[in-house]
């Protein structure tokens, strides 16, 4: 009688478990939907200096500042330029930029280095119809821009 027992606190204690883990699942299933919704609209480009981070900027940060237009590639593209964006950071002297986000497909991470002589009006962020931006300029390939 005594393995009896144990065998049924075992099938008990594992059908626990089983259902801790799958609530443990669901919930964490729930939560990356809730925050998937959650981080389209908590959008954020932060600015890091020297591993640091200097600013957050929202996706109202960026649209309140002046909006530049620019046709590269046949699209039209229009958003801030990417000195106004590090300015609004507070960085105002660099001596290159190092835009990462994601390829164009959204496939892979990307990275791009820009030298201060390659930022004057262009290159620009986009601000994108997903309420994201993409680094957009006539002097970079539509295929190396950064989303």
């Amino acid at each position: 009688m005594l393995n009896t027992r144990r065998k049924g606190v075992r099938g008990s204690t594992l059908k626990t478990k089983i259902l801790v883990i799958s609530l443990a699942v669901l919930t964490l299933m729930l939560g990356l939907v809730i925050g998937c919704s959650q981080n389209e609209r908590q959008y954020a480009i932060k600015v890091t200096l020297d591993g640091t981070l200097v600013a957050s900027l929202s996706l109202a940060d960026i649209e309140g500042l002046k909006q530049v237009s620019l046709t590269t590639e046949g699209r039209n593209e229009e958003g801030p330029s990417l000195l106004s964006v590090l300015k609004l950071a507070g960085i105002e002297e660099f001596n290159r930029v190092t835009v990462v986000g994601l390829t164009k497909g959204r496939i892979a991470s990307a990275e791009l280095t820009l030298n201060r002589d390659q930022i004057n009006d262009w290159p620009i962020l986009d601000i994108t119809n997903r309420g994201t931006t993409k680094l957009a300029s006539p002097d970079i390939p539509a295929s190396d821009w950064i989303i």
